[in-house]
């Protein structure tokens, strides 16, 4: 798959896990990263990763822990980069508190990307959150505890300017 969803300047796609790290640009790294930890297994799990696996990401790296039911994701790790751009320090707090910003297309992406354990990937201007000439993409890698289903996202944050 590709465009899972396009809405106003933000545009949401879905891939396969198999599909090949160059498709994902900047997250090229990340991506080559999240396969090597994968194996030959359907997902990696978060305790696969090592702090030093990251590095040049850490303040672009967020961790979500899902929860079930009612789904929801609670953001275990939220680097000083996403700080920045978001105004404010989102860890400890579930997705369904962001507030601003966060919309019912996040929400229903997310839960597609835990669903069905596929790699996320949504990007778009950054005009809701009056950043002026500034766009965003984001990469969302699913992990999993034991293989079967999605217990946290790995997802990092990469910035540019519109020319």
């Amino acid at each position: 798959m590709a465009v899972w969803k396009s809405v106003k300047n933000w545009t949401y796609e879905v891939f396969d896990r198999g599909t090949p790290a160059t498709r994902f640009d900047v997250f090229e790294p990340l991506v080559c990263l999240w396969q090597e930890k994968r194996g030959d297994r359907d997902m990696p799990s978060w305790a696969d990763f090592d702090f030093y696996d990251f590095k040049g990401w850490h303040g672009a790296i967020a961790v979500q822990e899902v929860i079930a039911e009612p789904f929801d994701l609670r953001c275990r790790l939220w680097g000083s980069n996403l700080t920045d751009v978001f105004g404010a320090d989102q860890t400890g707090k579930l997705y369904s508190e962001f507030g601003a910003g966060y919309t019912e297309n996040d929400m229903a992406y997310l839960t597609e990307l835990c669903r069905s354990g596929s790699i996320g990937m949504s990007h778009g201007h950054l005009d809701w959150l009056k950043k002026g000439r500034k766009a965003a993409a984001f990469i969302d890698l699913p992990l999993s505890d034991d293989d079967s289903s999605v217990n946290h996202l790995l997802t990092a944050l990469a910035e540019k300017t519109i020319e």
